[in-house]
């Protein structure tokens, strides 16, 4: 499914969520639709994270 280096995880969900607080400080007038999935982001980035450490583990 997807190749990852383990250390790339932890900087996606890092700059994930930099991305995130910084769009939220930009744009405060944000529609509700794009500031929920703008929050959401950098739980769908820890999400795929841990379901891809899941299969190496879990083969």
């Amino acid at each position: 499914m997807y190749n990852i280096n383990v250390e790339l995880p932890l900087s996606m969900i890092t700059t994930g969520y930099i991305i995130c607080q910084q769009f939220r400080t930009i744009d405060p007038s944000t529609p509700k639709r794009e500031t929920e999935f703008i929050e959401t982001a950098p739980d769908l980035v820890v999400s795929k994270v841990l379901e891809t450490f899941d299969q190496f583990i879990n083969p």
